[in-house]
This record gives structure tokens, sequence and C-alpha cells, in this order.
């Protein structure tokens, strides 16, 4: 499994590895770049059943640019005028295997940039800001219907809102994140999480837009796309040294539960 650390031998690593296009890469930690192993490997191919390697592919190119950058700028302050001559004619007349990558990041940073979605006034929405656990009741104990169960849930524009629940912030984050099988930081974003209810506000406030659904299953499917979501934006995060803000985990939430309808 070649590791490259610095410029030269990361830019030799991707030239020779990389010819085909569907090459991918890895990023280490310590910011060095290496090739794929198998199990990595397999998992680009269980990404393309599930229709989900393209983000992959971005997020694995986004990652080795900004390592490349990083790489780049190390060798520029430092005392190898042969490397730092390479550098600045790639930046001049980029290889095609550095423009994959460059474009990639591009992608991954517009996906990234914030967006805002007009929300309307709370009361003629029916998804408060304390969230949607008590949208659905049922029976004569007015016992909140969170999705568990087989019945799948549906609002409108034409629904009454219901009471909010007494006490939001008291879910449960890790049981909840335990149910569905995913990382603990998207929680409470999943359905009766306490910032659920701002992913359901946000796609009623689209035009056009009638209804959602998070009935079981889609509770569980939203869940495991979100998350998928979440770990690959996260490895890019970890690359470029950045912090993954709440905004970004929202908006990838909004996609997720629109993608899952």
């Amino acid at each position: 499994m070649p590791v490259a650390s610095s410029y030269s031998a990361a830019l030799d690593l991707v030239t020779r590895h990389g010819v085909s296009n569907s090459s991918l890469f890895e990023v280490n930690a310590d910011g060095s770049i290496r090739t794929q192993t198998w199990k990595e490997k397999l998992g680009n191919f269980g990404a393309r059943i599930t229709r989900n390697y393209s983000l992959r592919k971005d997020t694995k190119d986004a990652a080795v640019a900004a390592a490349l950058e990083r790489m780049a700028n190390d060798a520029l302050n430092g005392p190898d005028e042969e490397v730092k001559h390479t550098i600045r004619f790639q930046e001049k007349y980029p290889a095609d295997i550095l423009v994959r990558f460059k474009e990639a990041k591009q992608r991954v940073e517009q996906r990234n940039a914030p967006r805002h979605a007009t929300i309307s006034a709370a009361p003629a929405n029916p998804a408060d800001q304390a969230g949607v656990a008590s949208l659905h009741q049922q029976g004569a104990t007015n016992a909140p219907n969170y999705g568990a169960t087989a019945q799948t849930q549906t609002i409108n524009a034409a629904a009454t809102p219901p009471a909010a629940p007494a006490d939001p912030t008291a879910v449960d984050l890790t049981a909840l994140a335990n149910k569905y099988q995913v990382n603990h930081k998207i929680a409470k974003y999943l359905v009766s999480g306490p910032e659920f209810g701002k992913v359901i506000r946000a796609i009623l406030s689209e035009p056009k837009t009638k209804g959602a659904q998070w009935g079981a299953p889609i509770d569980q499917k939203y869940a495991t796309l979100l998350n998928k979501t979440y770990e690959q934006e996260l490895a890019y995060a970890v690359a470029a040294g950045r912090d993954i803000s709440d905004h970004q985990i929202l908006q990838w939430a909004i996609a997720a539960l629109k993608q899952s309808q």
C-alpha cells in the first residue's frame, strides 16, 4: 500500500495509480496520501450499488486536493527549488489527474456552502419550532407516535398544529442514535429528535411542497442516508482541517429526507 507524505511523492503516487478515473485514494490523519486497501475498494463497489458513489468519489478526491495543497504550501516554504518549479508549473499547466481533484473539491465546497431556506411563520406551519414529537398522537392516552410503527405519517398545509411537547430536550440522543445505528453527532436531527422540526419546516416552506412523510420504513431510510452523507463529509472535513457545523448537518438532513420520500 504506497504512501506519500511529500508533494513530489504524492504527485507521483496519484499519477501512477490514478490513471483510471475510478481509482480512489485515502488521506491519512497525518495528511499523507495512500492507495486504498481491498476493503476500501469493496466499499466503493457497495457505494455504486447504493447509488452513493458520485458523492463518495467527490469526497475522497476533494480530500486529496486539500492534502496536495497543504503539501505544496509546505514545499514552497522549503529549500528544494526543483520541487518549487514543479509546483509552479502544475499551477499553470495542471495534469489531468490534478484537475480531477480540484474540480471535486470545488463541487464539495459548493455543496457545503450555506443555503438559506425561507420558512413560514409558525402559526401557519404544521411543524412548529419545538419539533414534531407531538405532531401525531394515538389512542385515548395521547401518547406521541414517533414513527416507530408501520404506520406512515403524513402532514400537509391544512393540518392543525398540535401542542408542543413539554420538554423536547429530554430526548435521549444516545438511545436514538443506537436505535437507527448512526453517528451520535446527527442524532438530534433524526425522527423525534429535538431538531427534526427544522428539517420538516424547511421542506414544507419550499414552493409546491404539499407534505412530507417520515414514518417507518422512511425514518430508517432517512437516518441511514443522512449518516452516510455525514460520514463521507466528515472524512473530507478532517482532511481539510475543518469542523462540520450544525447548519451543514441540517442541510444534509433536509436533502436526505427529501430523497427518502
